[in-house]
């Protein structure tokens, strides 16, 4: 009875520390997490308007080693989101520097994080909306890079998300300006691609969209 008694005792403090560990690994790794989603986020917007984006640099590589270590089955889908998230923001920094390799790298993680949280909870419609994100992004970059059918592709499947969160949510204006960004941004490779009838349509869908918006707040200057 004493040696059972000591081995509960035993395994229950083992317990405790294992629990004590993993909230203050937790811990530090929000703090990470939160640290570089303020240098890519609030810091490079400080950064960009005077052409000092280079300070990021190192931030970067740091910042993608480190989510590339990241295992998401062991994380939770908000975290998951969260990071594809910060990803996206530092393949912004990249793109608008005009490393268009890096940025492709860092985009590509990016999309990988969104497709896991997606996976991990469809049902969360912010998993959806960062997963189209990541897919604009991706679309931009091949845009960039002179690929237009690469492009065309991404931004499809970004306009198809949108839709598909305005259908489950008509009445979540956010999706509903997704829908017109999706539209632009199709409109805009299909026009690039000379296929002005495609192109228009999808613009007219943004207009009308955008206008029925503005008509629910005639007095928003900015709409």
């Amino acid at each position: 009875l004493a040696a059972s008694v000591k081995y509960v005792a035993d395994v229950q403090r083992e317990l405790n520390f294992a629990i004590i560990a993993r909230a203050d690994a937790e811990r530090r790794r929000a703090q990470a997490e939160a640290l570089i989603g303020f240098m890519v986020g609030v810091l490079r917007r400080k950064l960009e308007p005077v052409g000092r984006l280079d300070v990021l640099d190192d931030v970067g590589a740091q910042a993608l080693r480190y989510f590339r270590s990241l295992r998401p089955d062991e994380i939770s889908p908000e975290e998951l989101r969260r990071n594809a998230k910060t990803l996206s923001q530092l393949g912004e920094v990249r793109i608008a520097q005009g490393n268009l390799k890096a940025a492709e790298e860092v985009l590509q993680s990016s999309l990988s994080l969104a497709a896991a949280a997606a996976r991990r909870d469809p049902a969360d419609g912010r998993n959806q909306l960062e997963l189209g994100a990541s897919r604009f992004w991706m679309g931009s970059l091949r845009r960039q890079q002179g690929d237009l059918g690469g492009a065309l592709d991404y931004y499809g499947e970004y306009l198809r998300i949108s839709e598909a969160l305005a259908a489950a949510e008509p009445r979540n204006a956010e999706y509903q300006l997704e829908v017109g960004y999706g539209h632009s941004n199709v409109g805009t490779i299909l026009e690039q691609r000379g296929d002005l009838e495609g192109a228009l349509q999808h613009f007219r869908q943004a207009v009308a969209i955008k206008e029925r918006r503005l008509q629910s707040d005639s007095g928003r200057a900015d709409w």
